[in-house]
């Protein structure tokens, strides 16, 4: 969605996802959600245009989703288990200068927000 007055512009977007799904065969695993998969990713952003200058800010969600197969809940080494929802906000700025030149930057997790995308196995060696 799109909004303008004179040189300055507003886009507003916004998407929403359904990606996770139950896996349908196998004996064990049935009904069980695709490991590494979160049930919804959402992802919505504000654009602000003025003649050369543009700045973004982008808000995403992730859901919980599975490490493991067996959709495990809790694992007392925590190499298994949930992988918690997540919130995230992401900030960009741009301008273009002298017609050839754009200079940009930006800051992504911009509230310094906890989180983490995947739990990872540990091989400990007695050696």
């Amino acid at each position: 969605m799109f909004l303008w007055l004179g040189n300055f512009r507003i886009c507003l977007q916004s998407s929403l996802n359904q990606v996770s799904k139950a896996v349908e065969a196998g004996i064990f695993l049935s009904g069980n959600y695709v490991e590494g998969v979160p049930d919804w990713i959402g992802r919505s952003g504000l654009q602000f245009f003025y003649k050369t200058f543009s700045s973004t800010i982008q808000y995403s969600y992730t859901s919980k989703g599975y490490s493991d197969a067996n959709n495990t809940l809790f694992n007392p080494t925590g190499a298994k288990g949930v992988v918690p929802a997540y919130h995230v906000w992401d900030w960009v700025a741009s301008c273009q200068l002298f017609r050839t030149y754009h200079v940009g930057a930006g800051i992504n997790n911009l509230a310094n927000a906890r989180y983490f995308t995947r739990r990872i196995y540990f091989l400990l060696s007695s050696d």
